[in-house]
């Protein structure tokens, strides 16, 4: 096992799209306070309103130059919370499981590694193990960047509240979610052993099941529970940065723990029983 996990880590290096992936995360995740901080200079009266094509209105007026700071309002706890908050993440992470699982099955390598007697199941866990490090690793980086962003646009007065255990916190369960849907990135790439199609399938599952739940939620409104909530993308969107207590954690560990299990296993049983080319 740990001769195929320095196998994996060798080839992650040597990946060109976990770099690409990891300079996009970045370069995001600081675009995102660069606009803000345009944001508050108009706000402010420092830019003229439309400098720049960014046009501050409130109630669909533009705004006075008189407003406050955006990035103050919001916080280092809100502000890295954003990174977590829409689509762009899980598409991002999904891009990433296709290239790095299904690269191997168009160059011969896996047929090659299987071929070489070692166990089934061993060889699915140590690309699993490989990919939920790298996306651990591309998480880090937006967190990070987010966090370098905070204190050269709002300053150091902004980690005060909140840093670092309750954003510690918060970060350990967005994690503990992302190991499920890397699960499910890994089985879909598995299964398709295509790189167009597992990236497709691969967004598709990041977004349109929250859309597509929100229908759910509405036809089951009656129901003691909410479907949405035991989805892993709409959980990790809709986690507070905030006020999490005990029961909510453990829900959270729960229903990642079903879902990693359940994908995890109808990985291994599709890798077991399906000739590698």
């Amino acid at each position: 096992m740990s001769g195929l996990l320095c196998a994996e880590g060798y080839k992650l290096r040597k990946n060109k799209g976990f770099y690409v992936c990891a300079l996009v995360m970045a370069a995001t995740c600081i675009l995102l306070y660069v606009m803000l901080s345009l944001v508050d200079a108009v706000r402010s009266g420092e830019l003229e309103n439309g400098t720049g094509g960014i046009t501050v209105t409130v109630d669909g007026e533009e705004a006075a130059a008189d407003g406050g700071s955006i990035l103050e309002e919001m916080g280092m706890l809100e502000m890295t919370g954003q990174l977590f908050a829409g689509d762009f993440l899980p598409v991002m992470l999904a891009v990433f499981a296709s290239i790095f699982v299904v690269g191997e099955y168009g160059s011969g390598m896996q047929k090659n590694i299987v071929g070489k007697g070692k166990s089934r199941n061993q060889i699915f866990l140590a690309k699993f193990l490989m990919t939920l490090f790298a996306e651990v690793l591309l998480v880090a980086i937006g967190v990070v960047s987010m966090l370098l962003s905070a204190y050269v646009f709002a300053g150091k007065d902004t980690f005060e509240e909140g840093w670092p255990g309750t954003l510690g916190i918060y970060i350990g369960q967005q994690i503990l979610l992302l190991a499920a849907l890397t699960a499910i990135f890994v089985l879909i790439s598995e299964v398709c052993r295509n790189l167009a199609a597992a990236i497709s399938l691969g967004i598709a599952v990041s977004a349109l099941p929250v859309l597509f739940l929100a229908g759910v939620d509405l036809l089951c409104r009656d129901l003691p529970f909410t479907p949405s909530e035991y989805w892993i993308v709409n959980r990790s969107m809709t986690l507070p940065v905030e006020g999490l207590t005990g029961g909510d954690i453990a829900k959270n560990v729960v229903i990642s723990l079903v879902w990693l299990s359940a994908a995890m296993a109808a990985g291994m049983w599709h890798f077991n029983r399906t000739d590698v080319r």
